[in-house]
Parts: C-alpha cells; structure tokens; sequence
C-alpha cells in the first residue's frame, strides 16, 4: 500500500519538461473513418490508410505480443518524396537499448518503406515489461526508440493528460525525447481519440515525431484493452 501511494505522490509532482513540450507543440487529434471501403485515418494535415489484426488471441487472458500487426500508410508535410508505409507486429526483439525494468522477450517493431523500398537503417521498436505481480500491475512501463532519414528518438510512457493519475496499469501516453534529451513530442490516448504533440515547422525532428506518434497511437496496447 505505501508503495501505491508513493508511486501516486510522484506522479503528482509536475514534469516541467513535458509541459513547455506541451506548450511548443502542435497539437492534433487523430481521427479514423471508413471510407469506400478504406480504413483511413486523419491527424491534421497528414492522412493515410491502415489496417489493424492480430488482436483476437489471448494466452491466459492477455493477448499475445507476437500476434499483433498493424499497417499503414503517411503522408503529408514532410513526406514529399512519397507516402511512408508502416509495417508493424510483434516479434523477438533484435536491437539493444537501455532500460531499468525486465522486459519481455517480444517487442512492438516496426518497418518502414518509401516507394516499394524499404528504408535501410531506419525502424522503430517498442519495448515491454514483464507482467507479474501486483506492483507490477498496478504500473505499466513501456520504452522504445525509431530511427528514419538519418534523425532518432527515444520515447517512455509518461502521463500527459491533468488530474491525479493513480496508477492504474493502464498506459496514458508516450513523451518523445532526442538523444539529447530534449522532450520534443508525444502522445496521449485520452479517452476517445489520441492527440498527438507535434514539434513546430522547422523543427528537424518534425517528420520522425509524426511517424512514431501515429504508430503509438494506432497501437492497441494490450494492458489499456484488458482494463
């Protein structure tokens, strides 16, 4: 129980990096629709189509992490040279990044290809602690970094939406972060349509945090759709 109430008490504490992002970004809600038989999407002036499956296999309750798979389509300022499409699934993680918590052996990665070619040297993963016991539930890490046209990124779940934020398991929402460490996007699922947070026009890293807010947006987290 005190460690429940510490972890609430923290979160209470204001993140002054996350709210000057907030106050400099572009903010854009992500809007889906069908249309002529497309799933297409809008987020401000970029649009695209997308595909969702995977999501119906439980192992013991909770969906498997290596049978989830989205696709879809970017385009838009930015994208000029053609729309980006973005290929997503579960699958045994092949790259190395820095984390404090176990994580499970399967990451969320992602591909991505410009005009039938896939871009070298670019890709996003998605990492994801290990589940288990009752701390461990009642907060959610997730962690990852993306790499596309030469920029990086690394990115955490953080909480970006007001109120007290008790922890719940549930994931709010990712900060984007330069390896730097400059807070310069990110996401919150909100209740009903995610808002992204977009670094202004000008900014060099404007095109990466698009891209990698819409695919975190368009994730269905399994810990967010079993609460």
């Amino acid at each position: 129980m005190i460690s429940i109430l510490m972890m609430a008490a923290a979160l209470l504490v204001q993140d002054t990096g996350a709210e000057a992002m907030m106050a400099n970004s572009e903010q854009v809600e992500v809007r889906a629709s069908r249309e002529d038989g497309r799933n297409v999407y809008r987020a401000g002036p970029w649009s695209g189509e997308f595909t969702v499956g995977g999501m119906s296999a439980r192992i013991m309750g909770i969906r498997s992490l290596d049978r989830i798979r989205n696709a879809f389509t970017v385009e838009g300022p930015g994208f000029e040279d053609g729309p980006l499409s973005v290929d997503c699934a579960g699958r045994e993680s092949s790259t190395t990044f820095i984390i404090t918590w176990d994580r499970e052996r399967i990451t969320y990665s992602c591909t991505f290809s410009r005009n039938g070619e896939v871009l070298p040297d670019a890709g996003l993963e998605l990492a994801f602690s290990r589940s288990g016991g009752f701390l461990s539930r009642a907060r959610t890490e997730r962690a990852g970094q993306v790499a596309l046209d030469g920029r990086s990124l690394q990115f955490e779940t953080r909480r970006l939406s007001g109120g007290i934020g008790l922890p719940t398991g549930r994931v709010p929402g990712y900060i984007l972060t330069t390896p730097d460490g400059r807070d310069i996007g990110g996401m919150d699922y909100r209740i009903m349509r995610p808002l992204l947070y977009i670094p202004p026009e000008g900014d060099e890293d404007r095109q990466i945090a698009v891209v990698t807010a819409l695919i975190l947006s368009m994730f269905m987290d399994p810990a967010n759709s079993n609460n």
